[in-house]
C-alpha cells in the first residue's frame, strides 16, 4: 500500500496531539508532507520518514529549508527532538549537503535539542548529530582511508590485525 502526502496530512489534521509519528518505506512523501506533518502536530517529539534501500524517498533536503529560515516554520513542533530521514531524502548535484542540514537546527528553539538522523544516500554513511555538526564528509574519509593505504607496505598483504593497527595510528 503506497503512503501518499494527502493521507498522512489527513492523519496528522485529525490527531494534532500526535506525538509520535513513524513512517517506514514511505517513499513517496514529499518534504511538503513533512512540513505540513510539523505545522500541524506541535506535540510531536519523534517524526521518522525512511525510505528504503531498494528505492530512496522524494523528500528534497532543500525542501526543508523553511524549518530553518521561515518564522511560520521555525515555531513549529517546538517540542521536537528526533527527525529520522534515513533513506528518505533525494539529492541534487548542486545541493549543499551539509549546510542544508545544519539549517534544520540553526533556529535558536531547536539548537542542541533536535537530532536529526539521515542516510547519505550516494556514499551509504550514517550521521547521527545534535545540532548538526559535520565532522565527516565522504571525500574527506575516502581520502584518509587512501592515506592509511598508502601507509602500508603492500596492501594486499596486510592482515586484520596489521589493517587495525594502521587505522589506530591514523
Amino acid at each position: 500500500m503506497r503512503i501518499t502526502d494527502a493521507a498522512v496530512m489527513r492523519l496528522a489534521a485529525a490527531l494534532p496531539s500526535l506525538k509520535h509519528l513513524h513512517l517506514e518505506a514511505a517513499v513517496h512523501l514529499t518534504d511538503a508532507c513533512v512540513l505540513g506533518v510539523l505545522g500541524a502536530c506541535p506535540n510531536l517529539t519523534h517524526f521518522a520518514v525512511t525510505g528504503s534501500a531498494a528505492q530512496l524517498g522524494s523528500v528534497q533536503l532543500a525542501g526543508l529549508a523553511p524549518l530553518g529560515t521561515d518564522p511560520a516554520h521555525t515555531a513549529s513542533a517546538p517540542n521536537l527532538k528526533l527527525l529520522d530521514l534515513r533513506d528518505a531524502l533525494r539529492f541534487s548535484e548542486d545541493l549543499d549537503f551539509h549546510e542544508h542540514c545544519r539549517a534544520l537546527t540553526r533556529p535558536e528553539s531547536r539548537r542542541g535539542r533536535l537530532e536529526v538522523v539521515f542516510q547519505h544516500p550516494e556514499v551509504r554513511w550514517k550521521k547521527r548529530d545534535r545540532g548538526y555538526v559535520a565532522r565527516e564528509r565522504a571525500a574527506d574519509f575516502w581520502e584518509e582511508v587512501r592515506a592509511r593505504v598508502e601507509m602500508a607496505e603492500d596492501p594486499a598483504a596486510q592482515s586484520e590485525e596489521e589493517w587495525a593497527r594502521i587505522f589506530e595510528q591514523g
